[in-house]
Parts: structure tokens; sequence; C-alpha cells
């Protein structure tokens, strides 16, 4: 089966860094990138549907979770200074606009405290369901 979950990353990562004017990285999991602004990390929980099974409990669709944080801090671009809500809005943007391209739902977008209060963060979360016999994602 192929691997639904990288796929989406590989195609979220290369969507957002090729169209954000603030060079965000996109990064699985909580890696050691904390010097680098701005950042998405990206995570996944996927469940079996299973009002979607057989009789046999055999699966037919799989829902996905993904969740997405992205942190911010104020960048100096050219002598000007960008708030880091501005770039996180740039960025939230590109990232809902991926995953209703793709039939996943948003379920959340909120700000989420942070430790360090200079840097903003912000927690989106999509849900999807997944064909797995033609591995599509099917809107609900």
């Amino acid at each position: 089966m192929i691997d639904k979950y990288e796929l989406i990353f590989q195609d979220l990562k290369k969507y957002v860094e090729s169209n954000s004017q603030y060079n965000a990285r996109v990064v699985k999991n909580n890696t050691n990138t904390s010097s680098y602004f701005p950042i998405v990390v990206c995570q996944l929980s996927n469940i079996t549907d299973t009002e979607f099974c057989t009789i046999d409990k055999v699966e037919n669709h799989r829902e996905m979770y993904l969740t997405n944080d992205v942190y911010t801090k104020d960048k100096t671009i050219n002598n000007e200074k960008i708030a880091s809500q501005v770039i996180n809005d740039e960025i939230t943007k590109l990232i809902i606009k991926y995953f209703e391209n793709i039939n996943m739902r948003m379920t959340g977008c909120n700000l989420t405290p942070n430790l360090d209060t200079s840097i903003l963060r912000r927690t989106i979360h999509h849900q999807g369901l997944t064909s797995l016999s033609r591995n599509i994602m099917v809107r609900r």
C-alpha cells in the first residue's frame, strides 16, 4: 500500500516551501530546528473508519487526521521588520488552500500558547477520508 501520509507530507512541503515568501520550512514531528523560523511541523493520526468496513472487518477507508503547527518569529527582510502574525497568516493560508485542494476538511485553526512568548504558534487540524482501494481522498 502506498503511504498516503508520506505523499501528502512531501507534496505539502513542496507547495509551502515554494510559495511562501518568508522561506518556510516544513518538517515531520518536532526535530531540532529551534533556530530556524518560520517552520511548519506536520503530524499524522489515522484510524480505521469502521463505518466503511465490510462484514468480514476488511477496511475500505481510513480516516486521516493531520495537525500542522506553524511557528513564527518576527523577521527582518531588507531592513524592514515583518511581524510574526503576518508571516503566520501567510503560511496558514497556504496550508488551508493546499488541504482544500486535496479534499481534506479543516476542523480547527487556533493560536496555541507557546512557552517562548516571542514565538507565535498556530495549530491547524485537517480531516479526510482515504479510499484504500483507489488511493484518493473522499469528501464527506
